[in-house]
């Protein structure tokens, strides 16, 4: 755990070691061996690394799931090792709620995805399964948790890295997404990852395999079902302010609603291609008019679970935090 809270809080080796008043090897095997350390070195670890002294008591390690981000491809290290540990210290507190609180969820469903089962075809049978109605899902936030997927906001100190999927202990799904993400970037990022879970999370992935293109193309289809989308896109030219119709109906961005148009062979490469353009000069691409947000879905099921747990055992808020160790700031970011 001490691991875990100080690359939490951006602190190396040496600056730990530094701030406590011992050596860096001292620190380095205190992390890699678990040695005996003294009430007093704690202490300190605890007031340098803002955590409480029962977030050291409790176990837990680092899951390792590399593959579950969506992010660009070039991330510094020490940014992903950051955000690992934020992730994984929440997953922790979250796994011993629910543990503590004997809640048990059902595994989302398993769809191996290869030659019989295209991530296509898979997203089309996971809304016929999930008796998902044709057309837009109006608040693809409240159909996760109701299927009882953890959805966490992360302040993850970079526009580059958008999400992580991550599993408790009990293989509960969480999906950790960037707090700043807009209502579009956000449904997006969902169904992505839920695209994973679905797809890669508990079946065997050969390493020739391009899970990132998978999970964009699950993503596509669950948002946008070909079927149906095909009209809306059919009934006029892939202009400005019709995207931005379509964008507020279907709650995707104008720019995967452009790549809509040419996958689905209603435009071809080079329209696509010239429009976009004209997007980067119009400053559309980083930043598409306000006037066509998609509202953002904010999730609520983290924040039932902390407040039943609290009423299940007497907790004020002062004594959930303390049972935690996390601070008030730690507790308020995971929630919208």
């Amino acid at each position: 755990m001490i691991i875990l809270a100080r690359e939490s809080r951006k602190l190396r080796q040496s600056e730990l070691a530094k701030k406590i008043g011992l050596a860096q090897g001292t620190i380095s095997k205190i992390e890699k061996h678990g040695i005996d350390v003294s009430p007093e070195i704690i202490q300190k670890i605890s007031s340098v690394l803002n955590y409480g002294l029962t977030f050291f008591e409790q176990p837990g390690v680092p899951v390792p799931m590399v593959l579950s981000y969506r992010r660009r491809i070039n991330v510094a290290k020490s940014i992903i090792t950051r955000i690992d540990a934020v992730v994984n210290v929440r997953r922790i507190v979250i796994q011993r709620l629910l543990s503590e609180m004997d809640i048990s969820f059902s595994m989302v469903p398993v769809i191996e995805c290869g030659k019989k089962n295209s991530p296509t075809d898979i997203a089309r049978q996971l809304r016929k399964l999930w008796n998902i109605t044709d057309g837009p899902i109006p608040n693809l936030t409240s159909l996760l948790e109701r299927k009882k997927i953890v959805l966490l906001p992360v302040d993850f100190g970079t526009e580059y890295v958008l999400s992580r999927s991550i599993l408790t202990d009990a293989n509960h799904p969480i999906i950790a997404f960037n707090r700043m993400l807009l209502g579009d970037q956000l449904r997006f990022t969902l169904a992505y990852e839920l695209g994973h879970l679905v797809m890669h999370t508990f079946c065997k992935v050969n390493s020739s395999r391009d899970i990132r293109h998978e999970a964009n193309l699950f993503a596509i289809e669950f948002l946008m079902p070909q079927k149906v989308i095909i009209n809306d896109l059919k009934k006029n030219d892939p202009e400005i302010l019709w995207l931005g119709e379509l964008k507020q109906k279907w709650g995707t961005s104008m720019q995967s609603l452009l790549y809509r148009y040419n996958d689905l062979g209603i435009i071809n490469e080079g329209r696509k291609n010239r429009i976009l353009t004209s997007f980067s000069r119009h400053g559309i691409k980083r930043r598409e008019p306000k006037e066509f947000d998609v509202p953002l879905d904010a999730p609520k099921l983290l924040s039932e679970i902390v407040a039943d747990y609290k009423k299940l055992y007497k907790l004020s808020d002062a004594e959930f935090i303390q049972k935690t160790g996390l601070t008030s700031d730690d507790i308020s970011s995971m929630f919208m």
